[in-house]
């Protein structure tokens, strides 16, 4: 007669319960304790609005995971595209039947409303456009000051990309170029004096002796 003694083994039981199995080909029963896991999403991650980003679980501890996902996946890895800043939790399950759960926030950051003036200009003049609402700037011409002086012999388009918290957001400026040049009149009114019409603003080098 061929007797067996099962030995004793004492699991973690607040880590995972403990599994009986059976040996083949001989019937057995033993106690085997479970292999905790451990899960980890790594670093938060900071996304601009409209754009996604993958979150993946790696899983040390036994070798077969099932997962589940605070927003109702089950798989490793998730791709989200969330509105706003959002916390996603995954619980992963070995074979053993134990579990670990790690979480990871998602920080949404709004593009920026950039924003340029469009001025009109004399042929040969020069215009400055000033951009508005990022940190830091990327112009068509290849600038990235700001403002830019520009002097461009016909009207113009100029693209600005405005960058904080590491998104983007652009603006169109365009300097008209007139090629009307403006003329000017003089007159005189009841009282002798002279008026000057036909522009915006002035500059009298002498003052005529007569209108």
């Amino acid at each position: 007669t061929v007797s067996f003694t099962t030995p004793e083994i004492i699991c973690p039981d607040e880590v995972c319960p403990a599994h009986t199995y059976t040996t083949d080909p001989v019937t057995l029963p033993f106690t085997a304790c479970c292999i905790p896991c451990t899960a980890s999403l790594g670093q938060d991650v900071s996304i601009c609005a409209g754009i996604s980003t993958n979150l993946i679980v790696a899983v040390n501890g036994g070798n077969t995971y099932t997962y589940q996902w605070s927003n109702s996946a089950t798989t490793s890895t998730i791709n989200v595209n969330p509105l706003s800043t959002t916390t996603y939790s995954v619980t992963a399950t070995n074979e053993f039947g134990a579990t670990c759960t790690d979480e990871a926030i998602v920080t949404v950051n709004p593009l920026p409303t950039i924003t340029v003036n469009s001025p009109t200009i004399c042929a040969g003049a020069a215009a400055t456009l000033t951009a508005t609402g990022g940190n830091t700037y990327a112009w068509s011409d290849g600038s990235t000051l700001n403002p830019i002086i520009v002097s461009p012999s016909t009207t113009t388009s100029y693209t600005v990309t405005g960058t904080a918290l590491g998104c983007d957001g652009t603006a169109i400026s365009t300097v008209t170029i007139s090629n009307q040049l403006p003329i000017v009149s003089f007159t005189t009114n009841p009282s002798g004096s002279c008026l000057i019409a036909g522009a915006t603003t002035y500059h009298v080098e002498r003052r005529p002796t007569s209108c």
